[in-house]
């Protein structure tokens, strides 16, 4: 793995770990959880890449990202 893939790896995990915490403190469900940790784990790189005019963005051509957020998200409401 290039250095940038795994820093940008982290940076999803700690995205989706904010925003579980936050979705935590509104006292959300499991599904609130999930979809705050996703959205603000991969919001960022897709408004990024539609800027950029790219033609997909890599949150949706690489699922690895949507899988890492919801198991951050997961595991974040657990502890």
């Amino acid at each position: 793995m290039e250095f940038i893939s795994i820093v940008d790896i982290i940076g999803t995990i700690a995205f989706a770990m904010s925003g579980a915490l936050r979705a935590i403190e509104k006292e959300m469900d499991y599904y609130g959880v999930a979809v705050f940790g996703i959205t603000t784990a991969v919001a960022g790189g897709t408004i990024r890449d539609i800027l950029i005019n790219k033609d997909l963005p890599v949150s949706l051509a690489n699922p690895i990202y949507l899988i890492i957020s919801i198991l951050s998200a997961f595991f974040t409401s657990i502890a």
